[in-house]
């Protein structure tokens, strides 16, 4: 924009500012449109939009929960081997109240709950005894001897052999030792068969030459003879009790041979 000489004499100094004014006007370029926001190169056409991350959130640590304590268990939830066993009475329980019949089949009383124990007395079948209590699974339950006052042991309480008065897991736990372990040593030089059990023996050669058996009365026959019908020879007839083992010192020969130390 062009000013002529006669209008800048005549404002003289006060035109100036508007002057300056003017030309910077004079020198945008109003025509042109809103700049064009830079596009992420990886998109078409999508306002950029600026976002502002959350501000970290400092969350105080949790305090340290203090482990819990371990319990002991109570008297009534552990079961202590003892060599006693001496009944305890529920507080609801009387003698005339628990008992056993043996309506199915005779059965064998016991030190302990299992075959492993020694029979110290039984049930004839139809016989019927006091109950005084059970072991953990109630499988055995614990009753007065027959014919043997202030004697306890331990019957079946399975139903298919016996029935109990009450309901079985009501009886109260009693306590019981473990069993002592039994066996059948053959020190022959045959292979022996004991029965019940039906179980063979190696000879005196073989380190597996005896074998664990429940207490009880058991047939040992000699493998290599047989009679005039075929049969085995039966050499013995052992009694096996807790704790002990038996030696098969003859054989159907009646040669006597010793067991290996």
């Amino acid at each position: 924009m062009l000013i002529k000489p006669k209008l800048l004499r005549r404002f003289g100094s006060a035109f100036l500012p508007i002057l300056l004014f003017a030309s910077i006007l004079s020198s945008c370029n109003f025509a042109s449109s809103t700049p064009t926001l830079p596009v992420s190169a990886t998109s078409t056409n999508i306002p950029v939009v600026n976002t502002l991350a959350a501000p970290t959130q400092t969350v105080a640590p949790s305090p340290t929960a203090s482990p819990s304590p371990t319990l002991a268990p109570t008297p009534s939830e552990v079961v202590t081997p003892t060599e006693t066993l001496v009944p305890t009475m529920a507080a609801s329980l009387t003698t005339s109240q628990a008992t056993v019949i043996a309506d199915k089949s005779a059965s064998n009383i016991r030190r302990g709950p299992g075959l492993a124990y020694d029979i110290t007395g039984g049930l004839l079948k139809g016989a019927t005894t006091a109950v005084y209590g059970r072991n953990p699974d109630g499988t055995w339950i614990y009753v007065a001897i027959p014919g043997q006052p202030g004697k306890y042991g331990w019957v079946t309480g399975q139903p298919q052999y016996v029935t109990v008065s009450v309901n079985v897991m009501d009886l109260p736990l009693v306590a019981f030792d473990q069993p002592a372990p039994a066996y059948i040593e053959n020190c022959t030089e045959h292979t022996v068969y004991v029965t019940p059990g039906n179980v063979s023996i190696p000879d005196r050669s073989n380190t597996d030459n005896k074998a664990q058996f429940n207490p009880g009365v058991y047939l040992v026959f000699d493998q290599h003879i047989v009679n005039s019908s075929g049969n085995m020879v039966q050499i013995n007839t052992v009694t096996v009790v807790e704790g002990m083992t038996k030696d098969i010192t003859i054989d159907a020969n009646g040669k006597v041979t010793t067991c290996p130390s």
